[in-house]
């Protein structure tokens, strides 16, 4: 059951469910009070929910006027431009 949480988008409990999913196969003791909290976890965050920003952010306050010509030729002074045949 919590794997289909994690499918169905609850990822805030992903480590933790994959945390448990290696002990699947020999449960020792307290794996299932583990499993009990993170059940507790889903049901104390009901409304929890991932969300996604889908228009473009205004970054033209980060945005510089850039000069446009750069003169790279004192890095570089014996290099010559490889051109293919």
């Amino acid at each position: 059951m919590l794997q289909w949480a994690v499918t169905l988008g609850r990822i805030d409990v992903h480590q933790s469910v994959v945390c448990m999913s290696c002990v699947n196969a020999q449960p020792r003791k307290g794996h299932l009070m583990a499993d009990a909290r993170i059940f507790g976890h889903l049901n104390n965050h009901k409304t929890a929910s991932i969300q996604f920003r889908t228009k473009m952010p205004d970054c033209s306050k980060f945005m510089k006027e850039q000069e446009t010509a750069f003169d790279w030729s004192h890095m570089c002074v014996e290099s010559k431009e490889l051109v293919p045949k």
